[in-house]
């Protein structure tokens, strides 16, 4: 019989919106809000917002997602507007509250279908969040009343390991207690999740949803879901195998 000792879940794009990238949210949004930039210029505005508060401490420990999502968003459109692309009429600020409030609402949504999700794997198994994020995720997952899910909360901007590197999924198996090939990594990124994961020697469910780019390469993945609501019964299968 197999063993699974500990679950470390992805939290941007896998607990927070069930498999659909952000850029994909955000774009959503802009279609949404009929805010007049092509696809591709929008793209340019996103990686320079990720870039930017990857770079700058713009989010701050206390700031909850909404507060998390106004930066981005911000961000986004002063790129825009520094390129020319937006109508000289448009006011980023009510724009800006207006694609938060809509993605705010997405994951409160997305969280609420997700929380029944957590109680099962729980049950299981230790759980833990391995997260590329700003130094808020503790706040983030305590206002979206998830965080007492997570035995231990492994974020990139504390440890300074960043996914794709395994050593972030080696020190989550490190605090879980168990062995590499005893826990389970589910994410919805193949290349910054899967990949790394499967080098650090763990098993791997990608919650391959919505992607941004399209991923070619699938062979490294143990197992391949649609939602995060058949996690539980994967699990279930590799007790049982």
């Amino acid at each position: 019989m197999n063993t699974v000792k500990g679950i470390m879940l992805d939290y941007g794009g896998t607990v927070d919106t069930n498999g659909i990238h952000w850029a994909e949210v955000f774009w959503a949004q802009y279609e949404a809000e009929k805010v007049p930039v092509s696809r591709d210029l929008f793209r340019e505005a996103y990686k320079f917002a990720e870039r930017t508060v990857a770079v700058q401490q713009l989010i701050l420990p206390h700031f909850d997602f909404e507060q998390t999502l106004r930066v981005k968003i911000r961000l986004q459109l002063d790129y825009l507007l520094h390129k020319g692309a937006l109508p000289f009429d448009l006011q980023p600020s009510a724009l800006a509250e207006k694609i938060t409030a809509a993605c705010d609402a997405l994951v409160r949504r997305t969280i609420d279908k997700a929380r029944p999700v957590l109680e099962q794997l729980t049950q299981m198994c230790p759980l833990a969040v391995v997260s590329n994020f700003y130094g808020n995720l503790n706040t983030v997952l305590t206002a979206y009343n998830i965080r007492h899910y997570f035995l231990y909360v492994v974020e990139s901007a504390v440890v300074n390991i960043r996914k794709p590197d395994p050593a972030i999924f080696l020190k989550g198996v490190e605090l879980l207690g168990c062995q590499a090939a005893e826990t389970v990594v589910a994410g919805d990124t193949y290349s910054k999740d899967i990949v790394p994961a499967k080098a650090a020697g763990c098993r791997t469910i990608w919650l391959k949803g919505q992607e941004w780019e399209t991923t070619v390469a699938q062979e490294a993945a143990d197992h391949i879901i649609a939602g995060l609501e058949e996690m539980p019964g994967i699990i279930h299968q590799i007790l049982q195998a």
